[in-house]
């Protein structure tokens, strides 16, 4: 009679696929972050070769083989062996080139000790299974876990060899996981299982089942296990017809969807990118056409400089907006130093924050120096304070720009896009489950970018680019401007570009501001006039940003993944 062979998986592909679709985030995680080197034994196992003899009596004599290639120092290697329930693990030995090696046993680890460093070994290990086998009334079983998920080590090659007591010829062979597929039945009855290369964390159950005529020394159950194991390979047989029909039809749906969602992008991106840059040309030319002036108050000063500097808070930010306090008139300045406050209700709720913490916090509630400030932040019980107070500042600032209409919602277009993007995002799961990491990475990759352009695209309204394209052009053009030209500005003009110039930070236009304010301190007679010191300001909120700043700053076991529980793995120390 023929050998029989029968092939099934225990979970089915999906799940095997699910496990490498995670290897594949992992290693993608692992190449972009890199662990740090510790004091871990470096390893490789390149070989791993266990032969598994069953004996008549129901016991398996197994000898495992396995290569190690070191590229540190090392003290042993380790082998975990889980018996499965039922069966207990006897005799266990290692040895090189047959020299016994010391094993000590830590409750299903065992430690092999062989130090060295930097070197490649092979050790065997021999060791009895007792228990391990079932005698049915059509055959014997020998179902076993050589490995399961709680090995951490990758095995770069593994074969498993199972070999009967004498020639049989009524063999059926079944892989799971790892296993599956990779068997081989020789004209003696030795089942084989190539299993190549085993990624750490993995299941690789094998079966065997020969003749019962074979092991005379064991004890007989009831009932049969053939037609079991057949009705077995029937329905993964059928699984495994739907998973290949399944997979080829999203294989051709993947085909067509990768070169429509290249053009999907092809389109969508350019449209957007030239649909700005028209608006922004637009703008441009009109700006172009008028003569050297301020810009027109739209946004309160300290927001438009929030709004044209990308955003960011900076120290001078803080003394533009106690100056713009002056020229609004809601604060009056006595001396270099001290403030006094004129009237309380302003325009802006940031102005009302910026009052209320500089007056009634720092200050009196009706007058506060700049001294007081830099007192107020040299106690560190003020600090927590003052960044609190600071933070609600700035948050004022930021929901004016947001309710200013600066930006357009685009609601419908990336609404759309979103959509696409969780229809590939879905794809792209379906592909990766299916193991076809083409159109899996492509989908992954378009999923990304449309649900960032639905959340990040929100182009400048007509308003914001003009409020930005205005100031930025006045950035420019006053490093062209000059005195005569200065001289025309009426006095609002000056004071509102004033209040600009002291909280912008950037070089080339701070070196021609700072020429112009001068001029326009000497325009008035000595002890009257302009008296607002904005580097000695910026330097007060400087250091109280930076104490604030460093204040706060300084400020269960698993059950087995293979049979019956067993399992178990490889390692080194």
């Amino acid at each position: 009679m023929k050998p029989l062979c029968l092939v099934c998986v225990k979970d089915f592909e999906v799940n095997g696929a699910m496990k490498k679709l995670l290897i594949v985030f992992f290693a993608c995680f692992l190449l972009l972050f890199p662990a740090k080197k510790g004091l871990a034994v470096e390893f490789s196992i390149t070989d791993a070769k266990i032969d598994a003899y069953l004996q008549k009596n129901g016991d398996v004599a197994v000898k495992e083989t396995f290569t190690y290639d070191f590229d540190s120092k090392f003290r042993g290697i380790t082998r975990e062996i889980v018996p499965k329930k039922g069966a207990s693990i006897k005799d266990f030995a290692a040895f090189e080139k047959g020299k016994p090696l010391k094993v000590e046993k830590e409750g299903d680890v065992y430690k092999i000790y062989r130090s060295g460093k930097k070197e490649k070994i092979t050790v065997e290990l021999r060791y009895r299974i007792t228990g391990g086998m079932e005698k049915y009334e059509d055959g014997v079983q020998f179902y076993w876990p050589f490995f399961d998920e709680r090995n951490e080590s990758d095995y770069l090659r593994m074969t498993i060899a199972v070999h009967p007591p004498e020639a049989a010829d009524q063999v059926l062979a079944l892989g799971y996981d790892e296993a599956y597929g990779k068997e081989d039945i020789r004209d003696d009855g030795t089942v084989v299982f190539r299993l190549g290369e085993v990624p750490a964390g993995e299941n690789g159950d094998i079966r065997v089942i020969y003749e019962p005529e074979l092991f005379p020394g064991m004890g007989m159950k009831a009932g049969t296990i053939r037609e079991k194991v057949l009705k077995e390979k029937e329905h993964f047989a059928e699984k495994a017809k739907k998973y290949a029909e399944t997979r080829d039809a999203l294989r051709k749906a993947g085909n067509g969807l990768i070169p429509a969602m290249l053009v999907f992008f092809a389109v969508l991106f350019p449209a957007a990118f030239l649909s700005s840059r028209r608006k922004k040309r637009l703008v441009e030319e009109h700006l172009e056409r008028l003569q050297f002036h301020v810009p027109e108050e739209k946004l309160s000063i300290p927001a438009t400089i929030y709004f044209t500097s990308g955003y960011i808070f900076k120290p001078e930010t803080a003394a533009a907006a106690l100056y713009d306090l002056l020229r609004k008139g809601y604060v009056k300045q006595e001396t270099e130093d001290r403030f006094v406050l004129v009237n309380g209700r302003t325009e802006h709720p940031h102005e009302r924050k910026l009052i209320r913490f500089l007056f009634e916090q720092v200050g009196n509630g009706k007058e506060f120096s700049l001294k007081e400030l830099k007192k107020f932040t040299n106690n560190r019980k003020n600090l927590e304070i003052y960044q609190s107070k600071m933070m609600e500042w700035k948050r004022k600032i930021a929901e004016e720009v947001k309710q200013a209409g600066l930006y357009e919602t685009k609601a419908g277009l990336r609404w759309g896009v979103a959509a696409v993007g969780v229809l590939l995002g879905i794809s792209a799961v379906f592909f990766g489950i299916y193991e076809l990491y083409v159109p899996f990475i492509g989908t992954l990759l378009g999923s990304a970018a449309a649900l960032l352009f639905a959340i990040f695209y929100h182009p400048k309204s007509d308003k914001g680019l003009e409020i930005l394209l205005e100031w930025q052009r006045l950035r420019e053009r006053l490093r062209h401007l000059t005195k005569d030209q200065w001289d025309l500005l009426s006095d609002g003009e000056k004071q509102r570009l004033i209040a600009y110039g002291i909280g912008v930070d950037n070089a080339p236009f701070k070196k021609a501001f700072n020429a112009f304010l001068e001029a326009e301190k000497r325009s008035f007679p000595e002890g009257t006039g302009f008296i607002y010191n904005p580097a000695y300001t910026v330097a007060i909120f400087t250091a109280a940003d930076s104490r604030a700043g460093a204040f706060s700053g300084g400020a269960s076991g698993s059950s087995g993944g293979g049979v019956g529980g067993g399992g178990g793995g490889s390692g080194a120390f």
